[in-house]
């Protein structure tokens, strides 16, 4: 399952007034590694702490034009704050490191996507794991928002971990 699989009643999800604004950054975030756990072509994931339990930071990229990332990462942080679904993976907030480099943070998902999953817990209901995935795309899609990019990675035991 996902280490951290709620919000918890300790945290809250971030908010910010308009879009050209951010909110405070998380404090007492901490980088385990900067290798990358996971990523793409728009950004990368790394493993760290907060509070004391694991979190996801993500980067969102491309990182040879930081003008057109920092919009990215606010475009998608707006949204992805107030997302609020037991199969939509939770926003913590966001982590800014002493070079610049702007992170959000989620709860780490332990076995990462459920392609991992499966290859780990092969005999997994996945009537079950299929069933969790559609309710989060239908939350997505009342929301407005249309996922355009279905795959196993997206997608970690019981949640969204990427909505657009």
């Amino acid at each position: 399952m996902v280490s951290g699989s709620g919000a918890g009643p300790d945290v809250k999800p971030s908010t910010c007034g308009a879009e050209d604004t951010l909110p405070e950054p998380l404090s007492g975030v901490m980088v385990e590694s900067l290798f990358p756990a996971g990523g793409g072509s728009y950004g990368t994931v790394l493993k760290g702490s907060w509070k004391s339990r694991p979190i996801a930071l993500k980067s969102v990229g491309p990182a040879d034009k930081p003008e057109i990332a920092h919009k990215r990462f606010k475009g998608e942080m707006n949204i992805w704050r107030i997302l609020q679904h037991r199969n939509v993976l939770p926003f913590f907030g966001h982590h800014v490191d002493d070079n610049g480099a702007m992170y959000m943070i989620s709860p780490w998902c332990q076995h990462g996507d459920i392609k991992n999953y499966l290859r780990m817990f092969p005999t997994a209901d996945r009537e079950m794991l299929v069933l969790q995935l559609l309710h989060g795309l239908e939350y997505l899609h009342e929301q407005g928002l249309l996922h355009g990019d279905l795959r196993g990675t997206i997608f970690s035991s019981r949640m969204i971990t990427k909505y657009g």
